[in-house]
């Protein structure tokens, strides 16, 4: 039993470690206009319920963010550290956090994803292509090509978008997904199942893989990231560690991270709290 666990462990830490990163193919895949075409984006006429509520609500006097910090899985699970890792592939950065546990899906268990935190739903994309053209049930393509049809390599995949105020929203992604629970406009917290963990898109062995970033609110509300134009503003937003909501000793300095965004691109626009006497 010991030597199983071993190997279980090793496999994991040697398929997590060697994960193709998409986002380190994209400057080169999604700037080549011969094979990726931009389509106009399509705008939901339903009105996006993350621009009416707040999660500082769900928080406390003292924090903030009180209601996050929950890993996307609870079994015991492998991650590399620190949050950011270089890619051995490439050698460019990891932006996010792989998590997985290959006890589960090496004996077809199937193991729940939940959302760092209460949020709205503001993407949802299963990726059909990617169950159509592999030959398990994991979703895993067979090519290392990073095509729009999967999303560039993310898979299916679930955005949460977590509004904190009128100037700015923190998004958080969960990719390589399978069986996904939750629809566009719902309202979710810690507790609530995204889906299960898959192996969709271009990966090693399956996993999820989360990432946080920060930017204009309302910026993914029914997107297609099969579309050129809305994978270019993913990777345009500033991200950050999921590290920052993971544990509550951080979650009043990401406030003051989000603070000092909005300062940057709002000077003019931020309310004060002192009026200066002299307009």
């Amino acid at each position: 039993m010991r030597y199983h666990l071993f190997f279980l462990a090793s496999f994991a830490i040697f398929t997590v470690g060697f994960i193709s990163d998409p986002e380190a193919c994209y400057t080169d895949c999604i700037d080549d206009e011969a094979t990726d075409v931009i389509r106009p984006e399509i705008i939901p006429t339903q009105p996006n319920p993350a621009l009416a509520w707040s999660v500082v609500d769900t928080g406390t006097d003292g924090d903030p963010f009180a209601a996050f910090g929950r890993r996307p899985i609870d079994e015991p699970r492998i991650v590399p550290f620190g949050g950011f890792y270089q890619d051995p592939d490439r050698s460019t950065p990891h932006y996010g956090i792989d998590y997985t546990y290959p006890e589960a899906f090496l004996n077809f268990v199937p193991q729940p994803i939940y959302p760092i935190g209460p949020g709205i739903v503001t993407t949802v994309h299963t990726c059909p292509s990617c169950f159509a053209f592999n030959t398990g049930q994991w979703g895993l393509l067979n090519t290392g090509q990073l095509e729009a049809l999967n999303n560039y390599g993310f898979g299916a995949m679930v955005i949460i978008e977590h509004p904190v105020n009128e100037f700015v929203s923190f998004y958080s992604m969960y990719a390589h997904l399978r069986e996904i629970d939750v629809s566009m406009g719902q309202q979710v917290d810690s507790d609530t199942q995204l889906a299960l963990l898959g192996g969709s898109g271009v990966v090693q062995a399956p996993h999820v893989h989360m990432e946080i970033r920060i930017g204009l609110p309302d910026q993914f509300w029914g997107s297609d990231l099969n579309n050129i134009v809305v994978m270019r503003r993913w990777l345009e937003l500033r991200h950050e560690t999921p590290v920052f909501l993971l544990f509550p000793e951080h979650h009043n300095p990401f406030m003051a991270v989000l603070n000092l965004w909005v300062e940057q691109e709002y000077p003019l626009q931020v309310p004060r709290d002192v009026e200066s006497p002299n307009p």
